[in-house]
């Protein structure tokens, strides 16, 4: 497992489809009441999509 404390340099793997640009992140353990509704705003403020996976255990009825 990585954590943001655990890098120190950036990894990237750079994909050029058609002369657009794409970046794929991962955030782990969510979705996060804190978290996901900022990475939405910050998604929405910059018109760009992103696809989410879920995880089930991480759902409110199974906490």
């Amino acid at each position: 497992m990585t954590s943001t404390n655990d890098v120190t340099e950036a990894r990237s793997n750079y994909a050029e489809a058609g002369g657009e640009h794409c970046v794929y992140l991962t955030f782990d353990d969510g979705p996060n009441p804190h978290c996901t509704p900022a990475i939405l705003d910050l998604l929405a403020q910059h018109r760009t999509t992103a696809t989410f996976c879920g995880s089930v255990h991480m759902q409110p009825a199974s906490r």
